[in-house]
């Protein structure tokens, strides 16, 4: 599959990993409004849509007939990052990054690398930083294979 791939060749699994080394701790719960990650978010994709039904904010991206999202949702100072991609309404992926890297790499350790954890406005920006590079190195790679 072409996706597994792509995810493969930009090293999926040890980008994830080292963000959820990176921002593991949780020093006290940092709330955070909405607006704030709106804001940072739209740093990032000003094209970002919140979905009240999923209660995330989605970036989509569409090339052909083949659709990548990336999904994100923000509770109690995790961030749950998600990677859709559908090809003719087909959805061969729709998991979590810490699913995927496991799917990807049978060794991956959940327990230890699930979901990273941001403690202020600093953290939070740096950890959409990588998962925004991520996901536009994927977007680019789609382009390149002309899928």
């Amino acid at each position: 599959m072409p996706i597994y791939n792509i995810l493969n060749k930009i090293d999926f699994v040890n980008r994830y990993k080292n963000i959820c080394e990176l921002y593991k701790k949780q020093e006290e719960p940092f709330n955070i409004k909405q607006d704030l990650i709106k804001e940072i978010l739209f740093s990032f994709d000003d094209s970002i849509k919140y979905v009240s039904k999923e209660r995330m904010f989605i970036s989509k991206y569409q090339i052909t007939d083949t659709e990548i999202n990336l999904g994100l949702e923000f509770k109690y100072g995790y961030i749950t990052a998600r990677l859709y991609y559908i090809v003719k309404d087909e959805w061969i992926i729709y998991n979590r990054f810490d699913f995927i890297a496991k799917e990807l790499n049978s060794n991956y350790d959940r327990s230890r690398y699930s979901l990273p954890i941001f403690n202020n406005k600093e953290d939070l920006s740096e950890i959409l930083t990588h998962f925004f590079s991520i996901y536009n190195d994927i977007k680019k790679e789609l382009k390149f294979a002309n899928i």
